[in-house]
C-alpha cells in the first residue's frame, strides 16, 4: 500500500506510471494527514488499485481524510470488494484522466464535495455510483454512474445528500433506483414504470443521434441524462437493449418524465 501522513501544510504528489497494487484488509492508498494529495496518472500509463477487503474506518481502496485530486492523461482502475472505491472526507476533484471505479458500496464517495472538471469517469456501486454529503458539480467530460439497487432515498446513480447538484457542461448518464435532480445544463430525469433488470443497456438518442448509453450491473428504474446536445423541445428516444422503448419531450431546462412503456 501507499501510506501518507505528513503535516497539515504539506502537499503530496503521487505520479503513477504503470502502478498496480492489490491489498487485503486495508486501502491501496491511505491518506491520514496532509494539506492536499494529488494523484497524477502519467500520459499513456495504465494503473490499478484493487482492494479485496478493507475496514469500516478506512473504508475504500483509495481513502483520504484530506483534500484529494485525481488527474492526468493516463488511466486508473479502482475496485473494492466490500466497501467504497474512492472515499474522501473533504473535497474530491477529478480532472482529465480515464477513471473506472467498481465497488460493493459506493463507487466515488465524499463527505464534503465532488468536482469533476474533465475526463472520462465510469463508476458502479451497489449503494451509489457517486455520492456526496454536500455538493456535486460536473464542469465537463463524460460521466457514467450506476448504482443503488435498493429504492432507499440515499442510494442511486448520483446522489447529493444536501440536494446540491450542478452540471455546467459535459455529458452525464446516471442510472439507479433514485437520482438527485441537477440544476444547470439542459437535463432530463426519467423513470421506467417498473424496475428494469440488470445488464439491460439503456440509451438515449435525439434526432437519430446517440447521446449516451450504459449497461448497469444492477437493477434500475431511474435515469439522468445531461448533455450540451439537449435543448428545450428536443424529443428524446429511449432505447432498452437496442430496442426502442418510449420517448419524451424536453419541456423545461430540467425535465422530469415518467415513461409509459413499450410503444
Amino acid at each position: 500500500m501507499i501510506y501518507i501522513n505528513v503535516s497539515n501544510e504539506e502537499k503530496v504528489k503521487l505520479k503513477l506510471n504503470g502502478v498496480g497494487i492489490t491489498n487485503d484488509g486495508a486501502p491501496c492508498i491511505q491518506v491520514d494527514n496532509a494539506d492536499r494529495v494529488i494523484i497524477n496518472a502519467e500520459d499513456g500509463s495504465s494503473n490499478y488499485f484493487v482492494c479485496n477487503s478493507t475496514n469500516d474506518v478506512n473504508d475504500a481502496a483509495i481513502f483520504s481524510k484530506d483534500d484529494l485530486r485525481i488527474k492526468g492523461n493516463g488511466s486508473i482502475y479502482v475496485s473494492c470488494a466490500n466497501e467504497h472505491g474512492i472515499s474522501c472526507n473533504k473535497d474530491l476533484e477529478i480532472e482529465e484522466c480515464q477513471l473506472t471505479v467498481e465497488a460493493e458500496k459506493t463507487g466515488i464517495n465524499s463527505h464534503k464535495s465532488i468536482s469533476i472538471f474533465s475526463g472520462n469517469v465510469n463508476t458502479k456501486g451497489d449503494n451509489c455510483g457517486i455520492r456526496c454529503r454536500d455538493y456535486i458539480e460536473i464542469f465537463d467530460g463524460y460521466v457514467s454512474s450506476c448504482g443503488g439497487k435498493k429504492a432507499d432515498a440515499d442510494r442511486g446513480g448520483i446522489i447529493s445528500d444536501s440536494g446540491n447538484f450542478y452540471i455546467s457542461g459535459g455529458t452525464v448518464i446516471a442510472v439507479g433506483m433514485n437520482q438527485t435532480v441537477p440544476n444547470g445544463q439542459c437535463s432530463a430525469v426519467f423513470s421506467f414504470p417498473s424496475v428494469v433488470a440488470k445488464d439491460n443497456t439503456v440509451g438515449i438518442s435525439v434526432n437519430g443521434g446517440s447521446i449516451a448509453s450504459v449497461q448497469p450491473n444492477k437493477k434500475f428504474s431511474c435515469v439522468l441524462i445531461s448533455s450540451p446536445d439537449l435543448y428545450i423541445g428536443a424529443v428524446c428516444d429511449v432505447w432498452l437493449s437496442d430496442t426502442y422503448y418510449d420517448n419524451f419531450t424536453l419541456t423545461d431546462p430540467i425535465t422530469q418524465a415518467m415513461l409509459d412503456g413499450v410503444q
